[in-house]
């Protein structure tokens, strides 16, 4: 037997003996514990979903965490009728009030059945705000992976036809390739750079299409989801509520030069352990029962609740800071659970952590950028710090790069990195792509600092609140009390505004004043009606969340605000930015220009995703009202020895079982003021179709949307656009005199209008 025949053949042994299936069938064979997982290292499809399955429903009616579908539903209930201002929105869009009516008498074939009837509720929210995380056995304990990581691009993929959209292969996630080729035998790296022409029969971008729609559902626009496969594998790496339902796919895969291939990869399930995720594996069914009916931890919850110390007297400024920032209070808009697979990606591609390094092209890849064109006109100005990273693009751009989130403390190297585009560039852009959020301080911080003088409205996100839920009115009337307490504790020291509960009256800025709110019935003043859905509500004023955590970081302003405007101060997107990501792109294109990278060509984008409102564990009310009374019972004599049943007539249920629940609390609205973010999804002013993101390919994509931007700005006004032009050497002459003309004002450089030129005269040739 030659050498390669006996290799293939022990990989085949390999992969039935790892996929948990005897390489011989013997009839008087032991059975096998369904959840023993240490027997292989990998899984089939069907040895997994037979452990998923054969967990019980309801086994012990008794036991509140074993049958937990009242509790649960419960939960749900609660909070989203009486702390989401968008109930009814959502509501309108995916009956989840009939739904969950619907559930509460519904006898699940098993517990997963359950886990899967709740997901796909909150999945079809189409927004990560609103997420289960259901039992860690389901979501947290296996990967479903074929590691192919997919790179589209706008080309000819022959001679003499029109451009059109591709997907292709890029390299495989470098840390599974060989994992993935000792397990089935089959090589991925053979692959790179082929054109995926369809999976499974059906074209690529329909395949995408309707993945992202039925299976990930991240956001109702195609695009956006499309931009989840490329950038953060939704499709390669797969957990939990988009587990594949077939042991694998076909691919039909092309070269440059038109041979295609059929190609049948199966899906291998691991342990999440080997995806550095550390979830033990069970031995047992009873093992893997264990880890899916976990109660919810009393000392997890309050660990993360606020605790009575919390409210004695500040020792020093620092210890403001430190309680007028921490995440508890300041409202927050992130996609968490985007942020962990961000990280899994980051560890999976090597040890760049901004993406992939330069690859060597053989001729018969496809490719978006070709090898000439990596690392080229970006100077480092300011090395990655506290998640920024500054650099200047072709001599007259700087570009402020935020690609993680708007969590860490990244004001100081902003502040510094326009302190030098002040200085040395015509040009500002602030490159959001794959933000996932954070701190909406933060986002209207950036946007406030930027803006022209006087600018108010347009740079601070609007919301109203909810004012007919009695449980939070309750709860509000009691955090006036904390503060009170407070107060009282720490005679003479001045508090932050929002210190406590994020409750406050103080928490909220009057939208119409600009001051710091401090009437406790603030939200009752006016009668505001508003449609949200179908729910009429009863609505406060309009407010801004309350930056009341500036006030201490002592942080010097952005200089030269208002430099940059209109066409010269360019936000960057991709749709994989989320929330925060989202709000601050929104704000900061008041006075700029928003580009929206990706998606379908010829389709426009939502410029990012999970676009409501902030978001909130549905627990952290539980764990206030638990403070509350805390507090009340320890300070307060009339409450002495008072549990939060005894102090609040709308006691909120306590969850019984280790799941997560999240959900949007307060709708923002466009800074028009007329409509809601979730409804009405902003689109940029310029779409490029260029998908890369990660350093080496940089200078690409800020020519792209600078060249774009500058002939939306000079050359569109005067001279159409490129596709519509019946000869492009009349293009060429008019596009040429308006660039002059620029010029001569002032409106751009000679070496940007050069770079334009050169790029709107290629775009006409490739256009017919």
């Amino acid at each position: 037997m030659s050498n390669t025949l006996l290799r293939r053949g022990l990989l085949a042994l390999a992969f039935a003996a790892a996929s948990g299936l005897p390489s011989t069938s013997r009839a008087d064979a032991p059975l096998l514990d369904p959840c023993d997982f240490t027997r292989a290292s990998a899984f089939t499809y069907q040895d997994v979903i037979t452990c998923f399955e054969s967990v019980p429903w309801c086994s012990d009616p008794t036991d509140p965490v074993r049958c937990d579908r009242d509790n649960l539903l419960d939960v749900i209930d609660a909070n989203f009728e009486q702390f989401s201002s968008l109930r009814g929105n959502y509501d309108a869009r995916i009956e989840w009030r009939a739904r969950v009516a619907a559930m509460r008498s519904t006898t699940f074939a098993n517990d997963y059945a359950q886990y899967q009837a709740v997901s796909n509720l909150l999945e079809d929210f189409r927004d990560a705000h609103w997420y289960y995380g259901g039992p860690p056995c389901y979501e947290q304990m296996f990967f479903a992976s074929i590691p192919l990581d997919f790179g589209s691009a706008y080309t000819r993929t022959r001679p003499g036809h029109a451009r059109e959209q591709i997907i292709y292969l890029e390299a495989p996630y470098v840390g599974l390739t060989d994992w993935y080729l000792a397990i089935t035998g089959i090589d991925l790296t053979q692959y790179e750079g082929m054109r995926v022409v369809s999976i499974d029969g059906q074209g690529v971008l329909d395949y995408f299409r309707d993945f992202g729609a039925d299976v990930l559902r991240d956001d109702d626009d195609p695009g956006v989801n499309l931009m989840g496969v490329l950038e953060f594998g939704y499709w390669s790496l797969r957990m939990g509520k988009t587990y594949p339902t077939a042991p694998s796919v076909t691919l039909v895969l092309e070269t440059r030069r038109g041979h295609r291939q059929s190609v049948v990869l199966p899906w291998v399930f691991a342990p999440a352990g080997l995806f550095g995720v550390p979830v033990p594996v069970p031995a047992s069914t009873a093992e893997f029962e264990a880890a899916c009916f976990q109660t919810y931890g009393v000392a997890a919850a309050a660990a993360g609740a606020m605790q009575l110390q919390d409210v004695l007297p500040f020792a020093t400024e620092a210890r403001a800071l430190q309680r007028a920032d921490r995440s508890a209070q300041a409202p927050m808009g992130v996609s968490f659970e985007r942020i962990a697979r961000r990280n899994l990606i980051d560890r999976l591609e090597g040890p760049d952590p901004s993406g992939r390094g330069p690859r060597l092209m053989r001729f018969t890849e496809y490719y978006e950028v070709p090898d000439w064109a990596l690392d080229r006109d970006i100077t480092e100005v300011l090395p990655l710090s506290d998640g920024a990273r500054v650099v200047e693009y072709a001599g007259d751009t700087v570009a402020i790069q935020l690609n993680y989130d708007f969590v860490q403390p990244w004001r100081d190297e902003v502040a510094a990195g326009v302190a030098y585009a002040c200085e040395h560039a015509d040009r500002l852009i602030i490159d959001l792509r794959d933000n996932f959020g954070g701190y909406i301080g933060q986002a209207d911080w950036l946007a406030r600092h930027l803006a022209p003088q006087g600018a108010t409205r347009d740079t601070r996100l609007v919301v109203r609140d909810l004012v007919t839920s009695p449980a939070l009115n309750e709860l509000r009337a009691y955090a006036e009390q904390v503060r009170a307490i407070a107060q009282q504790l720490s005679p003479g020291m001045p508090l932050p505004p929002c210190a406590f509960t994020s409750m406050e009256a103080s928490c909220s800025q009057s939208l119409a004043t600009g001051q710091i709110v401090t009437d406790p019935l603030w939200y009752l003043e006016g009668d505001y009606q508003e449609l949200r859905g179908d729910d009429e509500e009863r609505l406060s004023p309009e407010v801004m969340f309350a930056d009341y955590a500036l006030d201490y970081l002592g942080i010097p302003p952005i200089p030269c605000p208002g430099k940059f405007t209109g066409k010269d101060l360019i936000v960057l997107v991709n749709g994989e930015n989320a929330s925060c990501g989202v709000f601050g792109a929104e704000l900061v294109r008041a006075h700029g220009t928003l580009v929206v990278a990706g998606g379908y060509v010829g389709e426009a984008m939502a410029a990012g995703q999970a676009r409501g409102g902030n978001v909130l564990d549905t627990t952290y009310y539980v764990d206030t009202q638990d403070f509350i009374a805390q507090l009340a019972s320890t300070y307060v004599p009339e409450y002495a020895g008072a549990t939060r049943y005894d102090l609040f007539q709308f006691a909120l249920p306590r969850q019984a079982r280790d799941v997560a629940l999240f959900m949007e609390e307060r709708g923002i609205y466009h800074r028009s003021g007329t409509a809601l973010l979730m409804e009405a999804p902003p689109v940029g002013d310029v779409q490029i179709p260029f998908w890369s993101n990660s350093r080496d390919t940089d200078g690409a994509a800020y020519r792209a949307t600078v060249s774009a931007v500058e002939r939306q700005a000079v050359i569109e006004p005067l001279c159409g656009a490129p596709e519509a032009q019946s000869s492009c050497r009349a293009y060429d002459r008019c596009a040429g005199r308006a660039l002059a003309a620029a010029v001569e004002d002032g409106r751009t450089t000679v070496e940007t209008a050069l770079r334009t030129f050169i790029d709107a005269a290629a775009e006409c040739v490739l256009s017919r």
